[in-house]
Formats: structure tokens, sequence, C-alpha cells
């Protein structure tokens, strides 16, 4: 396998459409970079004199803004019209979001290409002939598009801080869930190139692997396609008249701070803590319990459920970094990255291949 993964290395560095990927990638990064950073009506300030540190808070707080209780002088340095940490926040997540959008376009275009020329220039025959297991070819195929995507993530944060740097802009960083999300970003990326894989050697063609690929882009990158997530989302109505939502709206304006959310794993919803009693204010959902079950199995087995619940329901990185969603949403990805490559190889395996 390492002689095989070897010599995928030595040919994609020989290759003309690996350097065009990669020029294209460090381009669009970078321009993604500037546009969202640089840009007047973002309401970041690059004065040092308006970065969240001068208000003397950590990013942990910055990140507990809105998520969890707070000093009260803390709170209100943060909520200042000053300063601007909530849109900091989702700027530093909402960019690396928009480039790894395009390193996963351009790895469901450049793998189906460079790893089809194997089908077609009959290289699969021959490390067949050579001895070469099918299983072997198959994993040393995907570890060798895992090594892309790793490489191009690395790439494309290096490139992210450069940027920050040269902007001189320092956004707030809390690292366990920067790296946590991190992580999750390239399981979404070795989710979908792993697909790809399992589509081109179950198939042969090319065509259908950048196909099942981009069908599942759109799944992840697209808030609508998420359709268990708003079956739970929109049977669970507020009660909008109820008690517990004026009492809510009483404590954002007079003890804002001590002023708690929580993301319920059982429910997909979320609901406020305030000195350690909940207030609750989303209905039962009207939804029959096997369904709502499967619903939840199904919003959980998703991708990138992290993205779609961030912009379907608002709740803060901090909250889903504490109660647990983010390590679902590992647990999700690492789940399908083992299971289209457990099938990929089966079937590839039973494949007849003629030497």
């Amino acid at each position: 396998m390492k002689k095989i993964l070897s010599g995928f290395i030595y040919r994609a560095l020989r290759s003309i459409e690996t350097w065009i990927m990669a020029g294209f990638l460090v381009f669009a990064s970078l321009y993604i970079c500037y546009i969202r950073i640089d840009n007047p009506d973002n309401g970041i300030s690059h004065d040092a004199g308006r970065r969240f540190e001068s208000l003397d808070v950590s990013a942990k707080d910055a990140y507990m803004l809105d998520a969890a209780a707070l000093p009260e002088d803390v709170y209100y340095k943060l909520d200042s019209e000053d300063d601007e940490v909530r849109y900091e926040i989702k700027l530093l997540f909402g960019t690396s979001d928009s480039i790894q959008f395009i390193m996963t376009a351009v790895l469901i275009i450049y793998l189906p290409v460079f790893l089809g020329r194997m089908f077609s220039d009959g290289t699969v025959k021959n490390l067949i002939a050579g001895g070469h297991s099918k299983g072997r070819i198959y994993l040393s195929s995907l570890l060798f598009s895992i090594v892309l995507d790793m490489a191009m993530m690395i790439t494309c944060t290096f490139l992210y801080v450069i940027m920050c740097l040269i902007l001189k802009w320092h956004p707030p960083v809390y690292i366990p869930v920067v790296l946590m999300m991190f992580l999750i970003s390239l399981l979404i990326s070795v989710t979908v190139t792993s697909v790809c894989t399992a589509f081109l050697f179950i198939s042969g063609k090319r065509t259908v692997a950048f196909i099942a690929g981009f069908i599942l882009m759109l799944l992840i990158w697209f808030i609508s396609a998420s359709v268990p997530a708003a079956l739970l989302v929109g049977t669970q109505n507020i009660d909008v008249s109820g008690e517990n939502i004026k009492l809510i709206k009483e404590i954002k304006k007079e003890d804002p701070y001590n002023l708690e959310m929580s993301f319920v794993l059982s429910e997909f919803n979320y609901r406020f803590i305030y000195h350690d009693e909940e207030i609750v204010f989303f209905e039962d959902s009207i939804l029959p319990r096997p369904v709502k079950t499967a619903a939840l199995a199904l919003t959980y087995a998703d991708p990138a459920v992290i993205h779609h619940t961030n912009e379907g329901l608002s709740i803060p990185y901090y909250v889903m970094y504490r109660d647990g969603l983010m390590a679902v949403n590992a647990a999700s990805d690492i789940f399908w990255i083992i299971l289209t490559s457990f099938c990929g190889i089966i079937i590839f395996r039973r494949k007849e291949i003629r030497c």
C-alpha cells in the first residue's frame, strides 16, 4: 500500500492538474478572506483600540456571550455598542465555511479526474496484475484523498491566518471550540472525498463520482436540504403568549448576564437557564414518537449538522461545543466515512476487472 500511495503522490506532483488546483485554491482562499474581512460594511474596525482585547476580556468570555452566565461588568463590555464580538465570531467561522466550500468543490472535480485516470489508462489492471489486491488499491486511493484533504485544509487555514495578520484583524479565538470546528471541517471534507472515491471505484466512471460528490456538497452546504431538522423545528411551536416568553424578555432587559442557553440533544431545541432553573418555551412536538425518533436520527446523521443548526436556530458555537452537538457531528462524519469506504471496498472487490 505504501508503494501505491507513493506512486499517487509522485504522479500528483508531476500533474499539471494538481498545480492548477493549488493555484486556484490559493487565489480563491485569499480573495474570500480579503473581501469578507476587509469589508467596510461588516462592522469590524481594524483599529487596535476597538479589538475585544482592549475591553480586558478573554476569548472565552467572548464565546460565552449569550451562551452562559458572565460577570456583570464583562457582559456589558462585550455587549457595548463599541464592540462587535458577536459578529466577529460569526465572521470567523463564516469565512472558514466559505473557504471550505471552495476547497470541497475543487476536490470533487480533481479527485475523479486524477483517480479516474487509473481506470482509463489501465493502471488498475496493471496494479492487480502486479500482485496488489483490490482492497489495497482502494485503501491507498482513499488515503491519498485524505492526505489531499489535510494538505488543503492546513494550507487554507494558514492563508486565513496570514490574511488576518495582513489586515490587522485579531478575532476572538477560543482554542477548544476552534480546534473542534477545524476537526469537523476536515471530517466533512473527508466525508465528501470518501463518497467520491467510493462511487468512482464502484462505477469506474468519473462522471458518476463527480455527480455523487456534487449532490452531497449541496446537501451539506444548503440549509434547505436538511429536511429532518426543518421537520423537527417546524413541529415544535413556541408558546409566544406564554409566561416564559415574557419572563425571558424581562430577564434580558434587567439581568441578561445571568441568563444561559442550553441545547437539548434529545429534543433538537434549546432552552434558557436562569439561576439554575430551566425556562422552557417550546411546546411538545406534534410528531408521533416513532417519527420524531427517526427525524432525530436523520438529523444527527447529517454530516454538517453544526452548519445547519447554527443557520436554522442561531445556536452559539460555544453552546454546541459544551452541550455535545459538535461531538455528535464529528461522530456522524466518522460513521459515514467508514460506511462509504466499507461499501466501496466490498463492491469493488466483487467487481470483475479483466487483466
